[in-house]
C-alpha cells in the first residue's frame, strides 16, 4: 500500500511522537517549535516544516502537522517569534526577521538529515515562507504557499470586518470574548461548511479559544505582542509581488475558492507570478481549508513533495 493510500487511517491512529525544541533564532531570539513523527517510519523522507500565520501556533498546528506526518514525515511547526512560547522581543521587527528565524531551525534540524526541507507556509506564514525561499532555496526541496498573498495592502482584498476585528485586542469577559471568537474564527471557513459540520466546527473554535487565553496569559510586555501585527502592516505597505519572480524553489499554491479572508485570486497572481509553479484550488472550501478538507489537501501536498524530493 502506497504513501497516499494509508493517509486516511493514518490519520485515524494515535501513531505520531512529539518533542517541543528551541533555537537561537536571527538576532538572537529565541523560537520554540515542536516536531511531529510518525513512529514506524521506514523511509529517509525530506522533512517538513510549517510556517503558520498571524498569532498562530503550534499548539493551533496539531492536525496539520500529523496530517503531513501521516505519509512518513518528520514535521516541524514553528511558533513565529511574537507568538506561542517563542520570545516575544522588545524591539521593532520584519517579517524577514521571522524568515531568519526558520532558517536557524532548519539548520539546527538539519544536523540530523541529509535531506532538504519542504516548506509550508499559510497565510502570514506563506509571505514570510517566500522570504525564506529568496535567501535559503539552497535549503529547500519544494514551496507551498497556503491561502497567501504578495500584493500591498492596497491590493489584498481583506473584507473591512475580518480587518477590525483581527486587529483589536481580545474581550478579556468569557462571554463576550466567546461571541467575538466565533465570528472571527467563523471567517476562515464557510457559512455552508459550519452549517454541515457543526460539532467539528465548536471542537476547532475551542481549541482556538484556549489557544487564545493561554497566549493572553503569557508574562510579556503587551507592546512587544504587538510587533508581529505591526511586521505584517509594514510588509503590506509594499508587498514582494516585484520579487516573487526570483522565487526559483519548486513551488505549489494552493487555496480554497471560497476562502473569505484571503480571495483565491490572490493565489492566481502568485501562480501566475512564479516560474514553473503549480496551482491547486479546493472547490467549495475556505481559508482553514486542511481542516475543511484534510484527504483532499494532503494528497495535493504529498503529490507535491514526492516531484522534488531531495
Amino acid at each position: 500500500m502506497n504513501r497516499l493510500a494509508t493517509l486516511e487511517s493514518h490519520l485515524k491512529k494515535p501513531v505520531f511522537r512529539c518533542r517541543d525544541e528551541t533555537a537561537v533564532g536571527h538576532q538572537g531570539v529565541l523560537i520554540c517549535y515542536r516536531v511531529v513523527e510518525p513512529v514506524g517510519a521506514t523511509q529517509n523522507l525530506s522533512p517538513v516544516v510549517v510556517i503558520r500565520g498571524l498569532g498562530m501556533t503550534k499548539d493551533d498546528s496539531v492536525r496539520l502537522a500529523e496530517g503531513l506526518a501521516a505519509t512518513g514525515r518528520k514535521v516541524i511547526t514553528l511558533d513565529n517569534r511574537g507568538s506561542g512560547e517563542s520570545e516575544k522581543p522588545g524591539f521593532h521587527f520584519e517579517l524577514a526577521d521571522m524568515a531568519k528565524d526558520c532558517v536557524e531551525v532548519m539548520k539546527k534540524e538539519q544536523n540530523q538529515t541529509s535531506k532538504r526541507f519542504h516548506l509550508v507556509g499559510v497565510s502570514m506564514g506563506g509571505c514570510i515562507a517566500m522570504k525564506v525561499a529568496l535567501f535559503a532555496s539552497d535549503m529547500l526541496a519544494s514551496l507551498t504557499l497556503g491561502c497567501t498573498y504578495a500584493e500591498s495592502r492596497y491590493n489584498l482584498e481583506v473584507p473591512k470586518r475580518y480587518r477590525e476585528m483581527a486587529m483589536q485586542p481580545i474581550p478579556q469577559d468569557p462571554a463576550e470574548r466567546g461571541i467575538y471568537m466565533r465570528e472571527l474564527f467563523g471567517f476562515s471557513f464557510t457559512e455552508d461548511w459550519i452549517a454541515a459540520h457543526p460539532k467539528a466546527f465548536q471542537e476547532l473554535l475551542d481549541q482556538y479559544e484556549e489557544s487564545e487565553v493561554k497566549r493572553m496569559g503569557t508574562n510579556t510586555d503587551p507592546a512587544s505582542a504587538k510587533s508581529q501585527e505591526a511586521a505584517l502592516l509594514n510588509f503590506l505597505e509594499v508587498g514582494m509581488l516585484h520579487q516573487v519572480p526570483h522565487i526559483t524553489t519548486p513551488t505549489m499554491v494552493i487555496t480554497g475558492d471560497r476562502d473569505r479572508i484571503i480571495p483565491y485570486s490572490h493565489s492566481l497572481s502568485l501562480r501566475a507570478s512564479i516560474p514553473g509553479s503549480s496551482l491547486a484550488i479546493l472547490p467549495r472550501q475556505g481559508h482553514l481549508f486542511w481542516e475543511m478538507d484534510p484527504a483532499s489537501t494532503f494528497v495535493h501536498l504529498e503529490k507535491h513533495f514526492s516531484m522534488f524530493e531531495g
